[in-house]
């Protein structure tokens, strides 16, 4: 059977490739072999394990007693051009390309085989400062990035407190990227001391509704499509905190105030005004 995370349900995955193979004793040689798809229950049913005994003859093999045999399987899955990642062993180690083993008594028919689908996915944006306007008191976002800014990856609950998955901070370019596990729903969430931020609209440079409504409701579905439509990208948000600045132009050796001037405010290492 192959699931979703824990994290992320336990759903089934479906259309998963299981290949086997059923090994002699000392693992040397393949006895049956087979491959199959997983059903949308995330199974591929049982196999039946039939080894006539003329090959088992022909390899010289006894079986008595509770001797048991190497059952080697690998899980493989492409979607949207992304090859998913596996774990085995109730999700402590990443399943082997070559195949997991697993060993089976001839005395024992019954055998679960559990893979996980720990996939991830790349969810990315930038973040960037603001500026007010100072017709419309409105504060917009400008083109100067902000680095060194928190961002984390959320993750959407049914019930009680979003969950905080990981934090990463931006580059000098305000870039940053957030893994999220295939199946959640998720959002990113942007914060540095004393500072508001909002997400942003890329063609107003404005406050983006629909995303404040997004990632406060349903968060967004980590899914390969979703990636290749890029759903995923883009998400950037923009600082609209503002604060009082008071600027006096003087000169001479009584500091007198020269009167009327016109200042012009920059930010570091951008070029808009």
């Amino acid at each position: 059977m192959v699931t979703l995370k824990k994290d992320s349900g336990s759903e089934p995955v479906e259309n998963v490739t299981v290949s086997w193979e059923l090994l002699s004793p000392d693992g040397s040689e393949e006895l049956l072999s087979g491959t199959s798809t997983t059903t949308k229950n995330g199974d591929i049913g049982p196999i039946k394990l039939i080894v006539s005994s003329s090959i088992l003859d022909s390899k010289k093999i006894k079986l008595f007693g509770k001797i048991k045999l190497p059952f080697k399987v690998s899980f493989s899955k492409s979607s949207q051009s992304i090859t998913h990642t596996f774990l085995c062993e109730d999700e402590t180690i990443i399943c082997p390309d070559d195949g997991m083993v697993f060993y089976l008594s001839h005395l024992n028919h019954r055998t679960l085989v559990h893979a996980v689908d720990a996939t991830t996915l790349l969810l990315e944006g930038n973040v960037y400062s603001g500026k007010k306007d100072p017709e419309t008191g409105l504060v917009h976002s400008t083109g100067c990035p902000l680095s060194n800014v928190q961002v984390c990856l959320m993750r959407k609950v049914t019930y009680g407190e979003d969950i905080l998955q990981n934090c990463i901070e931006t580059d000098s370019n305000g870039y940053y990227k957030l893994f999220a596990l295939i199946g959640t729903y998720v959002y990113p969430k942007v914060q540095y001391s004393g500072h508001n931020f909002e997400p942003l609209n890329l063609k107003t440079k404005s406050r983006h509704d629909d995303r404040v409504f997004t990632y406060g409701s349903t968060g967004i579905y980590a899914s390969p499509t979703n990636r290749k439509d890029g759903v995923l990208s883009q998400h950037d948000f923009f600082d609209t905190t503002t604060s009082k600045l008071s600027v006096e132009v003087a000169g001479g050796a009584c500091n007198i105030n020269l009167g009327k001037a016109n200042v012009k405010i920059t930010l570091e290492n951008c070029d808009e005004d």
